[in-house]
C-alpha cells in the first residue's frame, strides 16, 4: 500500500464534495442522533456536517493515525477500526448511521470486502453510501465500438500520455469500457499521490453486489436491509473538468459516451427489522 504522500493535497480533493457527500442528511428521520463517518479522513467532513446540523453526535473511524489525530484535533472521537468503536460501547444498533463515503473502493483496494460485511453485521439502523460505479444510463442500448474506443483512447494519450500508460500498465484487463470510465475518474489525481491513486481499483462494484452484501445477505439474513434512496449520476464539477480537458465540444465520440454512462452513486439503506 503506498502511503499518501501529501495529505493537504488528498483532503483538498476531498473537501470539494462535501456538500454532494451530505446529500443523506435529509433523508433520515428524527429518531437518528449518532453519525459514524467510517473512512473519516481528518474529520473535516464530520465538522462540515456538524456546522449545518449541530443535533447529531458525531464519531469517526479511520486507520491512518495521523487522521487519527487531526480528528481527534478536532474534537470528535475517532477510532481505527469498527471493531475498536464497538469495544469502546459504541451502539450501532439503534438511532444510528453509518456513513460510507468513497470508502467502498478504498476497502477493496486496501484492505477486503468482508470490512463491509462486519459494517452489516453490527446492523446500525441506516447505512448512506456515496461512491463511485460505472452504469451506463440505458444498458440495452449502450454499445462502444472498438473504432470508437480507439479514438477515444488516443484523446487521452495526446493530452496525458504519461499517466494513461502507467494506468494502463495497471489496468489493461478491464473491459473497454470500464477502462475509459476508470481513467476519467482518476487521471485528475496527477499530483504527489499518483503513484497511491493509480492503483486502487476505482470501480470494484456494481450494484448488484451491493445488494448482495446489504439486501440479500445470507449468512445473516434477519440483518438484511431494505432500499429507502437510490441514485446513480455524474458529478457536474467532473463533467465541467472533462469538457475543459479534452475539448468535447470537438471530441463527439467522447463526448457521447459520457453522456451515456453515470458515474458514481448513492444509497440510503434502512434496517429491515426497525
Amino acid at each position: 500500500m503506498n502511503k499518501i504522500q501529501n495529505y493537504e493535497c488528498y483532503l483538498t480533493k476531498m473537501s470539494k464534495t462535501f456538500f454532494d457527500k451530505a446529500w443523506f442528511m435529509s433523508h433520515l428521520p428524527e429518531d437518528i442522533h449518532t453519525i459514524i463517518d467510517f473512512g473519516c479522513a481528518d474529520g473535516s467532513f464530520m465538522e462540515f456536517l456538524q456546522r449545518n446540523c449541530p443535533n447529531y453526535t458525531y464519531i469517526g473511524i479511520d486507520n491512518d493515525p495521523k487522521m487519527q489525530e487531526l480528528t481527534k484535533e478536532k474534537g470528535f472521537e475517532c477510532y481505527k477500526s469498527i471493531n475498536e468503536a464497538h469495544k469502546k460501547n459504541i451502539i450501532f444498533e439503534k438511532n444510528t448511521c453509518v456513513i460510507l463515503n468513497s470508502v467502498i473502493h478504498e476497502l477493496y483496494s486496501y484492505s477486503n470486502e468482508d470490512t463491509l460485511s462486519k459494517i452489516y453485521s453490527f446492523h446500525p439502523k441506516y447505512i448512506a453510501i456515496r461512491d463511485m460505479m460505472y452504469n451506463p444510463i440505458d444498458k440495452t442500448r449502450f454499445y462502444l465500438p472498438l473504432n470508437d474506443y480507439k479514438k477515444i483512447i488516443s484523446i487521452f494519450q495526446e493530452k496525458y500520455l504519461y499517466q494513461f500508460e502507467k494506468f494502463y500498465d495497471i489496468w489493461r484487463h478491464q473491459s473497454n469500457d470500464v477502462k475509459i470510465v476508470h481513467f476519467l475518474l482518476k487521471y485528475i489525481y496527477n499530483n504527489e499521490n499518483w503513484e497511491r491513486e493509480v492503483k486502487e481499483n476505482y470501480l470494484p462494484v456494481n450494484i448488484d453486489s451491493i445488494r448482495e452484501i446489504f439486501c440479500y445477505n445470507t449468512i445473516f439474513p434477519d440483518k438484511n436491509y431494505q432500499i429507502e434512496f437510490q441514485s446513480f449520476y455524474k458529478l457536474p464539477y467532473l463533467v465541467n473538468r472533462w469538457k475543459n480537458d479534452f475539448e468535447l465540444d470537438k471530441n463527439y465520440v467522447l463526448n457521447e459516451f459520457i453522456k451515456n454512462i453515470n458515474t458514481h452513486f448513492k444509497m440510503l439503506l434502512k434496517s429491515g427489522d426497525n
